[in-house]
């Protein structure tokens, strides 16, 4: 996953390679600075607004689904601003 600080892709930018899966030893931790967001090609990230990676709104808007090429501005999604909001994440890989 390719994470950056800044919109477009700017400011310090990390590649974090994550395990796989939905149980709690697979929850990547985030410092919730992310703009730009980036799944690596073949995957789906689940990202959360909280650091337990666990959709707690009953509406879903405590999270949103990524896969690549991701977002390159979370100012703007389909389900909102996460600009700055996201604390945890999950990935899977897409079946093909």
């Amino acid at each position: 996953v390719y994470i950056c600080e800044d919109h477009n892709w700017g400011g310090n930018c990390e590649h974090k390679l994550t395990p796989l899966g939905s149980s709690d030893d697979d929850c990547t931790r985030l410092d919730g600075t992310a703009s730009s967001i980036g799944p690596d090609v073949g995957f789906k990230c689940l990202f959360y607004t909280n650091s337990d990676c666990r959709p707690f709104a009953r509406d879903g808007s405590d999270f949103v689904e990524l896969t690549y090429p991701g977002n390159a501005n979370l100012l703007v999604t389909d389900k909102g601003d996460y600009n700055d909001k996201l604390y945890s994440y999950l990935c899977f890989k897409l079946e093909l």
